[in-house]
């Protein structure tokens, strides 16, 4: 990976260019003097389980650490989350170029990916091919990546609440006997029940409540900002999927959280009409296609605040 910007070339096309978000990698490597990438684990959470009220003793810990001195006030810290919905191996590249920096995410995955469009269509449960590198995830982890559970119970369960929580501690147990440890989860969006729940509505099951986390969609640890690029098929406001806008707002101090999906990046990338009233999704399309040199990047505009 040395050398080149490029993730490999993949089958199908990406929503944005790879380069973009291996810029941003690099970006972050660049300012390690300013900015810290955190992990999950590395948050104070001192026995804190209580997703329900969004974790406030750890919350509480966290600022006193920057109060008294433990934690360095004057860094921006930057927790990298990945929710792999699909095309995995998009996301192991993604992976090595993060490690190959010395930058550290938290990466959650599926045990089974569920068919959406059959469940969608007709509610039958099918599974589709889910290529994980359980071998690269475990070497990951030994060198402080986060691998977590992307819970999808509900579905597997075909929308039955007490099947899903049977399902989620079965996922769980086969993810942890796979050497992964799984100590948080993040549900996964995705097909709704015809009563409108989806898999954020499973709560977590009894024999998991002081064993694993629930850390985002729905419920999560706080943080002075967030970022998803979740929206980008049908985005609410485009301009809030711009990252780099994000990152101008990163303040020394403050605990900020960026969610990507390493499916949408990729090349050969395709334009995406949803974003086509983005100014800032023009110009970096222009600027990724027009064939800069290897060492332009659209990140080299970025200024972090003091």
């Amino acid at each position: 990976m040395s050398g080149t910007p490029e993730a490999p070339r993949l089958k199908g096309k990406g929503r944005l260019p790879y380069r973009y978000m291996a810029d941003f990698l690099g970006f972050l490597n660049g300012h390690r003097d300013r900015v810290q990438t955190v992990t999950y684990d590395d948050l104070p959470w001192g026995g804190d389980f209580d997703y329900h009220h969004n974790y406030p003793v750890e919350w509480g810990n966290w600022k006193r650490e920057l109060g008294g001195g433990t934690r360095d006030s004057r860094v921006i810290y930057v927790l990298l989350q990945h929710d792999v919905d699909g095309l995995p191996e998009r996301t192991m590249a993604m992976l090595r170029e993060e490690a190959e920096l010395g930058l550290r995410s938290n990466v959650m995955i599926f045990n089974r990916r569920v068919d959406a469009a059959r469940l969608r269509r007709n509610g039958g449960v099918a599974f589709t091919d889910y290529p994980i590198d359980y071998g690269l995830l475990r070497g990951l982890q030994e060198s402080g990546f986060v691998i977590g559970y992307h819970m999808n119970a509900f579905e597997q369960a075909a929308f039955d609440p007490e099947g899903a929580k049977g399902i989620f501690e079965s996922d769980v147990a086969e993810l942890r006997a796979r050497g992964l440890k799984i100590g948080y989860f993040s549900p996964h969006g995705g097909v709704r029940s015809p009563d409108g729940r989806c898999n954020f509505s499973v709560e977590v099951p009894e024999s998991l409540k002081r064993s694993i986390r629930w850390a985002h969609n729905a419920h999560s640890p706080r943080f002075d900002g967030n970022y998803s690029d979740g929206g980008i098929k049908s985005p609410k406001d485009s301009a809030k999927l711009d990252l780099r806008g994000f990152a101008r707002g990163w303040r020394p101090g403050g605990r900020y959280r960026a969610l990507a999906h390493p499916q949408y990046y990729h090349s050969p990338c395709v334009a995406t009409a949803s974003l086509a009233d983005a100014q800032w999704y023009r110009d970096l399309m222009t600027f990724y296609e027009s064939g800069k040199p290897p060492n332009g990047s659209v990140w080299s505009d970025v200024t972090l605040m003091r």
